[in-house]
């Protein structure tokens, strides 16, 4: 009940920029030449994931990195078309989900590993490349 409100609110800011942020995926150049407000819709954006992923990782712990990773890996193994890269990411999230159960039950047996931890220890070293790599394409050009 305590997370119910931001979850709205940013479904809310989401679903209302969804189209801006669709044009500014085009590139600055042509948000701006269609007349998207850039500057405004980054923020809203910016602030719009804080608050969804905020409230993710409050309500599943680490497990929500998982659903960051996934479809980042599915799109690209499986392109830019979506109609295929959601049904992966959730058969593929799933079996990630399924292996690191297996792996925290039998890494420090008898004792479990909790899966959050294992799935965060995947996820920040992808997130930190994936940071990094953004970084690099932004300097070189």
């Amino acid at each position: 009940m305590i997370t119910a409100p931001w979850i709205l609110l940013g479904l809310l800011l989401g679903g209302g920029i969804s189209s801006g942020l669709t044009i500014l995926s085009m590139g600055d150049e042509t948000a701006v030449s269609l007349g998207a407000p850039v500057q405004r819709l980054r923020l809203i954006g910016i602030i719009t994931t804080l608050l969804l992923a905020g409230t993710s990782v409050s309500l599943a712990g680490g497990i929500s990195f998982l659903g960051l990773i996934v479809p980042h890996i599915m799109r690209k193994i499986m392109g830019g078309e979506y109609s295929k890269v959601i049904p992966a990411s959730v058969f593929c999230g799933a079996i990630i989900m399924l292996l690191a159960d297996v792996v925290g039950r039998m890494l420090n047996a008898p004792y479990d590993t909790p899966v959050g931890a294992l799935v965060s220890v995947i996820g920040l070293p992808f997130f930190l490349g994936l940071t990094y790599k953004k970084r690099g394409e932004k300097k070189s050009e």
